[in-house]
């Protein structure tokens, strides 16, 4: 068969050529906008399944918002510092008692350096964290208290050796003896307790 017009069949094909290329362009464009959107979507899914992996500087407790970019954090329950390493600086005793509490009282000490009240720390140190202890200095479980719930004496007394010896190179030392009113006498996990954990999933 005989092409009756070669020109405009040069051109027509020419034309078919460009708009084949441009259509690759766009679908390549439109995988691109794609990538972007379904990466960024997964991103916020996780962040939002896993929520913000900061921790209290004082406790170790795990921020629980779960707003994607928040500048605030704040955790619902907070723990005795000394779960965390945290110590009286002049007896390397563990400190056990609240983040929170004696917030106007107490001082901390980073190396040398002494923050006084325990807010000052938060201020300059950990903002992030301030409005939440803040608050909890003020209507927290026994803000205006000296010792952790009942529930976090009890896990103390669980777990000590195993800490105070995890700790012990920081300097930590364990009390003597503990008012057993207040810290229950509960068989500790030995001082090599190493935690075994399951991977397998059924």
């Amino acid at each position: 068969s005989e092409i009756k017009d070669p020109d405009r069949f040069k051109e027509s094909f020419k034309q078919l050529l460009s708009d084949r290329t441009n259509m690759y362009e766009e679908v390549v464009k439109c995988k691109d906008i794609f990538d972007t959107a379904a990466e960024e979507s997964c991103t916020d899914l996780i962040k939002t399944r896993l929520g913000c992996q900061s921790t209290c500087p004082s406790c170790g407790s795990k921020c629980d918002n779960t707003e994607i970019n928040h500048t605030k954090h704040y955790s619902t329950r907070h723990l005795a510092s000394a779960f965390y390493g945290w110590k009286v600086r002049d007896t390397k005793k563990p400190l056990l008692w609240l983040c929170y509490q004696l917030w106007l009282t107490a001082s901390i000490y980073i190396g040398e350096t002494k923050f006084h009240p325990k807010k000052k720390y938060y201020a300059e140190r950990a903002p992030e964290w301030l409005d939440d202890l803040e608050q909890k200095s003020k209507t927290g479980d026994l803000y205006d208290d000296s010792k952790p719930p009942r529930e976090q004496r009890q896990a103390w007394m669980a777990v000590r050796h195993a800490l105070v010896k995890r700790y012990s190179t920081f300097g930590m030392e364990d009390l003597e003896n503990y008012d057993e009113n207040l810290y229950p006498a509960i068989e500790s996990v030995s001082a090599d307790f190493e935690p075994k954990w399951d991977y397998n999933q059924s």
